[in-house]
């Protein structure tokens, strides 16, 4: 069985998190959006 996504392309995602996060941004939540991920960010930022 194949991975969805290559070594290469979760590299690439890692490093575009770290600069929107260095860039000031709270969170990220990647598109296309998983609408369990975003209720979970929603549910973490409501808490704090």
């Amino acid at each position: 069985m194949m991975p969805e996504i290559d070594g290469f392309k979760v590299l690439n995602k890692i490093h575009s998190r770290e600069k929107i996060i260095k860039a000031g941004a709270d969170d990220y939540l990647a598109k296309p959006i998983d609408a369990k991920q975003l209720l979970k960010k929603t549910n973490n930022w409501l808490k704090n």
